[in-house]
């Protein structure tokens, strides 16, 4: 299985970046049309695949919960005039998502490395997740409720590949319209655990910046 493996992070990544310029070209400029749309649907997981990675993998998770909380700002009202053409307190970009699922994963570690006993810590879990879950609902971010279970079961099953990929694949089948989604479990199955090239700073500037363009060219052709 090792030789499927020819997948690193930065790949992972602008596979991922390739799908949602696909999709938001789709949604922005042909009214959702289901070609869009499905394949779009490939791309979140992709992401949220990520996002866990990048979580276990960094040394500073406070300045990477800061910087997905940055980007978020600055992408929200880009984010609204893209698909809505105005202000839409009803519908977050996705970095507000990817930051509420760190902070929950940040809480999640301190909760799971304390000295409490199981039992408490258990209860402390699930009472930290509902309010999390309650959380991403009102705030109403991009892929809000099943993008905090999906990129926490990509973190906490992350050495349980059977356990990840089933569990990962019912929250995809639930939540898809087309179940295009699923196809990203064979692609996540690809990577290999290295990180490739470093273009983190391409990462966070492409989501405001490709739907900055994406509304001029939109204005341009009116």
């Amino acid at each position: 299985m090792n030789k499927f493996k020819v997948l690193d992070n930065t790949v992972l990544k602008l596979i991922a970046v390739s799908i949602m310029l696909f999709n938001h070209i789709g949604l922005i400029f042909y009214d959702g049309v289901s070609l869009f749309v499905k394949i779009g649907e490939i791309g979140f997981p992709l992401f949220a695949f990520c996002i866990s990675e990048g979580f276990y993998y960094t040394r500073d998770r406070k300045k990477y919960l800061r910087n997905l909380f940055i980007f978020a700002l600055i992408t929200e009202i880009i984010f609204d005039y893209a698909f809505y053409e105005d202000i839409n307190w009803l519908h977050q970009n996705v970095l507000f998502t990817f930051s509420l699922s760190v902070l929950f994963l940040m809480i999640y570690e301190k909760i799971n490395n304390s000295n409490k006993n199981t039992s408490t810590k258990t209860a402390l879990l699930f009472l930290v997740f509902i309010i999390f879950l309650l959380i991403s609902t009102i705030t109403f971010g991009d892929h809000n409720t099943y993008g905090l279970i999906l990129i926490y079961i990509f973190y906490v099953f992350r050495d349980k590949p059977v356990i990840k990929y089933i569990l990962s694949a019912i929250i995809l089948f639930i939540s898809y319209k087309y179940k295009f989604a699923l196809l990203s479990i064979p692609i996540m199955m690809m990577y290999n655990g290295k990180k490739g090239f470093n273009l983190k700073y391409f990462f966070y500037t492409f989501y405001p910046l490709h739907l900055l363009i994406l509304i001029i060219v939109r204005a341009l052709i009116k």
